[in-house]
């Protein structure tokens, strides 16, 4: 699963009255045409923005805004790629500089480092997978391809080698099909002994 930051770009601007908009700097402006790209495929091997929030401070009645901030993360499958998306030169945010600029404006960019990738190790992954074809049988067992989802299970594959796995908790007859964080997220039990006998396999067996 993919390596996830956070980034805010604060286009500041200058305010000024309405009736003299050629005194003001309008950071809204440069903040629409700096769009952020939103990769809409659902593989993950390639770095992907989601789709940024947009907020402005508040003004008065006739007034002209003096900031907009942005607030997007990035999702990468590769450390390397990672590591220079998120540097403060690279060239997204150098291209939200160039916007702001255009514009009389100027860019902050402050990122906030996020979970790392989860990369499971080959030997581990086999053991899983041998003890999983016993539990629920070879056909059973799928490999599924990278997704940009984060998890904190990175930080344990940082100390010591391990594979993450799921384990089917849907079930379609039953009309449990919602996805993680959705308000109709449900689980079949059924699926908490199969887990438990995986677990326990793999503790104990080579």
């Amino acid at each position: 699963m993919a390596a996830q930051d956070e980034f805010t770009a604060s286009i500041i601007g200058t305010g000024g009255h309405g009736a003299m908009p050629h005194n003001a700097r309008d950071p809204i402006v440069a903040a629409a045409l700096r769009s952020w790209p939103c990769n809409r495929s659902s593989r993950a091997r390639s770095i992907r923005f989601s789709p940024p929030s947009c907020r402005s401070a508040p003004s008065t009645r006739g007034a002209r805004q003096r900031d907009s901030r942005q607030r997007a993360d990035a999702r990468d499958v590769a450390e390397l790629r990672r590591r220079r998306a998120g540097d403060a030169q690279a060239p997204r945010s150098r291209g939200a500089r160039r916007t702001a600029t255009g514009f009389g404006c100027r860019c902050e960019f402050t990122l906030f480092p996020g979970y790392p990738a989860v990369v499971n190790d080959a030997a581990a992954v086999e053991r899983v997978r041998r003890h999983a074809a016993i539990v629920v049988g070879v056909g059973n067992v799928v490999e599924p391809d990278p997704m940009a989802a984060a998890e904190d299970f990175a930080y344990f594959l940082r100390q010591a080698p391990g594979a993450f796995a799921f384990v089917g908790a849907g079930n379609v007859a039953r009309g449990i099909v919602a996805p993680h964080h959705a308000s109709r997220f449900d689980i079949d039990e059924s699926a908490l002994p199969i887990g438990a006998e995986l677990l326990v396999r793999i503790a104990l067996g080579e």
